[in-house]
């Protein structure tokens, strides 16, 4: 009851808003969540780039299925392009061999390398066009964690505001990751941040840090800006506070 309850406020904000908009969620493990992500990357059209912390690289894995198919390798040859920032939380040794088996695949992969970790989990499709998608939540895209842990994934499409905070928080990692094997797509197109449509918001631990080219980021001095958004939205809070956590 409390997920539909939540669907339903996420769904209503939204329309009420833009009456094109869309907002779907999927839970662990109860909904087919990559097979539902293989079908976006079906559908779009010119791009996809994703931020994930763990992503299986097996055919048992649906979405791996789909990428390593005749007609996504057509798309791929076709100027689709596939770009990865990945993390793993593996040995040094067990990343590289899922780095390079993404790779193989054509996917563009960079890693952080940096001490503060890449935890995302999202994916942009089609960015700038008008079938742009934008996929998110607290899931892994892995079997592991479609089949053990109660997780969502948001899929969301027609808010360009929010859309297009993803693209910057993407651009922002990918210009000061590094290189996996081959720069398979050297020119990432940039998104402007859109104007905000509707309440739907993106904020990222992005923030806590100071970026520059030389030592890469600087822990900031100011409250964690996550932490500021939550403990806001509660003050604000009237009547009552629920949390899955």
């Amino acid at each position: 009851m409390l997920k539909q309850i939540i669907f339903s406020i996420l769904f209503a904000t939204t329309l009420n808003q833009n009456a094109f908009a869309s907002v779907n969620v999927l839970f662990h493990p109860h909904d087919p969540t990559l097979q539902a992500i293989a079908q976006v990357f079906h559908e779009s059209k010119s791009s996809a780039q994703l931020v994930l912390y763990n992503i299986d690289v097996t055919d048992q894995s649906p979405l791996i299925h789909y990428l390593k198919s005749p007609a996504f390798q057509k798309k791929l040859q076709s100027g689709y392009q596939l770009q990865m920032i990945f993390e793993g939380y593996g040995t040094p040794e067990e990343n590289f061999k899922k780095m390079q088996a993404l790779e193989n695949l054509g996917i563009d992969v960079r890693f952080l390398g940096m001490t503060q970790k890449v935890h995302h989990k999202f994916a942009i499709f089609d960015a700038g066009l008008a079938s742009e998608r934008l996929v998110s939540g607290s899931a892994n895209w892995s079997l592991s964690s479609m089949n053990n842990y109660d997780e969502n994934i948001l899929f969301i499409e027609n808010e360009k505001g929010i859309q297009a905070q993803f693209s910057n928080e993407f651009n922002l990692i990918w210009s000061y990751a590094e290189e996996f094997g081959k720069t398979l797509f050297p020119q990432v197109r940039q998104i402007p941040l859109a104007k905000l449509h509707g309440d739907l918001h993106g904020f990222f631990n992005s923030q806590n840090y100071n970026w520059s080219p030389n030592q890469k980021s600087q822990v900031s001095k100011q409250i964690p800006n996550l932490t500021k958004t939550v403990v806001a939205a509660i003050d604000q809070a009237r009547t009552s506070v629920e949390v899955a956590s």
